[in-house]
């Protein structure tokens, strides 16, 4: 029956992988889209140069989007793909605060194809890990209305937070590894063959 397929679906640890992942990513992303001007700001950056940066960001999340559903659905295992996107991501925002001013455009293009890549892997697992439409319908609507919720309330919440506890950016880091280290733990697990 259809409410034992959710139930079904809640216990499987595969659902809670894909849920943290993809909340994961959102909150990064979401964390930088909410703060990452002021944060570029803060670096003594006027207002343009923080906009061209940040449209770097958006920009290099394209190509890595359309590519890595490509590449992953072609691999019976996705663990390599999602560990490289997941580092690339974490660098990312942790050079975002640290990196020399000069590095920034190269920095952004990391952090978008990380943050493009991460989206895109996360909604191509909820498909490959679900074995049928059906099943993949209701796998979607449970990992992306969590995803989404808890990611745009966390990320941007958490960073917000941090930073006016200890009145700056550099501590930001300290989230953004954990985001990174988390989210590999559960991409990994999510990417396995199986």
């Amino acid at each position: 029956t259809r409410s034992t397929a959710k139930i079904g679906i809640m216990h499987d640890p595969m659902t809670w992988q894909l849920m943290g992942f993809f909340a994961l990513m959102a909150s990064s992303a979401y964390a930088i889209f909410s703060w990452g001007p002021s944060m570029l700001a803060a670096r003594g950056l006027d207002p343009k140069t923080c906009g061209f940066i940040m449209s770097a960001v958006f920009v290099a999340q394209m190509p890595s989007g359309f590519l890595v559903p490509i590449i992953a659905g072609k691999m019976r295992d996705q663990r390599l793909i999602t560990a490289i996107i997941v580092v690339l991501m974490t660098v990312g925002l942790v050079a975002f605060l640290f990196a020399p001013v000069w590095s920034l455009i190269g920095v952004a293009a990391v952090l978008g194809i990380g943050q493009g890549g991460g989206f895109a892997m996360a909604l191509t697992l909820i498909v490959l890990r679900a074995g049928n439409p059906q099943i993949a319908a209701k796998l979607s609507s449970v990992v992306q209305s969590v995803g989404y919720v808890v990611g745009g309330l966390a990320g941007p919440f958490a960073v917000g937070l941090i930073h006016d506890m200890t009145e700056g950016w550099s501590s930001v880091a300290v989230f953004f590894a954990a985001v990174g280290g988390i989210s590999l733990v559960l991409g990994l697990g999510a990417s396995r063959d199986r």
